[in-house]
Formats: structure tokens, sequence, C-alpha cells
């Protein structure tokens, strides 16, 4: 039996776990009274929780159903970095259990630092204590066929309530989280993998005027733009009328693409008087799933 652990960030299960989560993001930093419950009043705008633990959960059950397809190989289970269910505790519950082969994947399509290198440092950290555990590591599928296609189907769905004469005078927007441009310059792979996707993405889909742009930044420094609203404002102002929100770099909903998006950016462009439809995440996407299955596949063949 080979086993599999989608690695993710995490995300609060209720409002209690808000300020732990926030906590363990900021490496044991407290916040003020008033910052959490800011971050509290945004997860009740989208239910009280976030959903990313739960729609990784379906993924891991999806990803399992489709790798065992032709026989009993893989068990599948999330773990995240930030909250429970944990990277670390997910490992060990694997080798408690007699697994001895495991392939490390990461959700995050695009490689940084704060991602997957961190998921997978968190994964080595675990695995040092079981040295007869054996391991894979799965990250670089942002150019799978099988992803790119999952993309270009939920783009082009959203695009279809268009007719073809609005089509030709709308933009989308690939709107994906910023980093600070430090980490870029110190060799993060980040945009790198951002413009490798877009490049091939380009050709699936049924909208020819595009912009990458970034949002949710933080504070301080400088970080990747153009900003998503600011770059709304701007087209807005040439009389764009229809614009298309694709969160390429967000797997699964939660707080980015709940509230950033349906929420903050869609209040917006009402103010704008702009048309803004926003491109559902891949969540547990068939297409998705089976581009992750055979990146998996690919790199255990070896073992089975």
């Amino acid at each position: 039996m080979i086993g599999v652990i989608l690695t993710g960030y995490g995300g609060p299960d209720s409002l209690d776990q808000v300020e732990p989560f926030l906590s363990s993001i900021a490496g044991g930093r407290k916040f003020t009274p008033e910052q959490v419950e800011g971050a509290k009043k945004r997860y009740k705008m989208i239910g009280g929780k976030s959903p990313l633990n739960e729609i990784t959960v379906r993924q891991a059950g999806a990803l399992e159903a489709e790798l065992n397809k032709e026989g009993e190989e893989y068990l599948v289970k999330a773990g995240m970095l930030h909250l429970p269910p944990r990277i670390h505790d997910v490992i060990n519950n694997f080798f408690d259990t007699g697994i001895k082969k495991l392939a490390v994947v990461t959700l995050a399509p695009f490689r940084s630092r704060v991602s997957t290198a961190a998921y997978f440092t968190e994964a080595e950290k675990a695995l040092k204590s079981h040295s007869t555990m054996d391991s894979v590591y799965v990250s670089g599928w942002n150019v799978h066929p099988g992803y790119l296609s999952a993309l270009a189907e939920k783009i082009n769905q959203a695009a279809s309530v268009l007719t073809e004469s609005e089509l030709k005078d709308t933009h989308i927007l690939f709107s994906i989280h910023s980093l600070p441009e430090s980490y870029i310059q110190e060799g993060d792979l980040y945009v790198d993998d951002i413009n490798e996707t877009v490049k091939k993405l380009i050709p699936l889909i049924t909208c020819s005027n595009w912009h990458v742009s970034y949002q949710s930044r933080g504070r301080g420094e400088n970080w990747l733009g153009p900003d998503t609203e600011t770059l709304m404002k701007k087209l807005a102002g040439e009389k764009v009328k229809n614009i298309i929100i694709a969160p390429i770099g967000f797997i699964s909903d939660h707080v980015e693409t709940l509230f950033d998006i349906d929420i903050t950016f869609r209040k917006l462009a009402e103010e704008l008087e702009v048309n803004m439809i926003r491109v559902p995440a891949l969540n547990d996407s068939h297409l998705f799933i089976c581009a992750l299955a055979d990146e998996i596949k690919k790199s255990t063949y070896h073992w089975i």
C-alpha cells in the first residue's frame, strides 16, 4: 500500500480556530483583539468557517478512487500546515498503520517558499523520525495537460453566459495571491510557474483579452502587482463592461475566493457598473483529480 498525503495551507473549521490560525501563519505572533475580530467578521460572512479542509477531504476521496480504479494500491489523506489535520500527525499515522511508501503532494499549483516549500519541509521533518519510510515529492503539475484542461473547462463555462459580441470586449483577470517582490528576487519560482501556466492556458480559452493580477497582499514592503482591484478600476475607466475573475492560483474555495472575490470584488464591480463573473475554483473537478492521479502514478510507478 502506498500512502498519499495532500498537503495544503489549512483553514479554520470554526470561529474559535481563527485566532490560532492567524498565530500559526505569523509564526506565533499575537494579534490585537481588533485584528482577530476583523478576521472573524470575514469568516462569519462566508458561513462561519473555511470550507478548505472539507474540500480537501473530498479531493482525497476522489483521488483515492481514481488511483485505485485498477486495484487497491493507494491510501490518500489530507494534511495541513497551519491547523489540524497537521502534516506531521498524518505522516505519523501513516507510519503507525504500516505504510512504508509515501507520496507527498502539494495542492499549490505555483511553487513558493510559503506553500510547496513549507509543506515539503514540514513533511521532511516528520519523515526524519521514520527512517524506514520511502518518500517522493509531487509538484510541478501546473503545466499538466489535465490541469490546464480543468482550468479551461471552468473558464469557458463561466464565459459561456456572454454573447460572442460581448466576449470580444470582455477581459479576464487571472487573479493570484500576491507575494513580496523580495521572494522573487531571492529565487522563488512563483512567478515563473504562473507565467508558464498562463502561456499554455491562453490557447485553450475563449477570451482573448487577459491580464495576470494579484490579490490579498500583506502590509509593508513591495508586493507583486498589478493589484486586482486597481486593474478592475482601470478597465472600468476604459469602458470595459464585462470582467471575468479566474482565481487560477486557488485550487479550492476558501476566504480568498469566497470573501475577497465574491464579496469585496463584486461590491467594487457594482460600484464601477461592471458585470463581474467569477470562475469557480476547481475543488474536486474530475479533470483536476485525474491530472493529480497521473502525476502521482508517474512518481510512484517504481513502487508498484
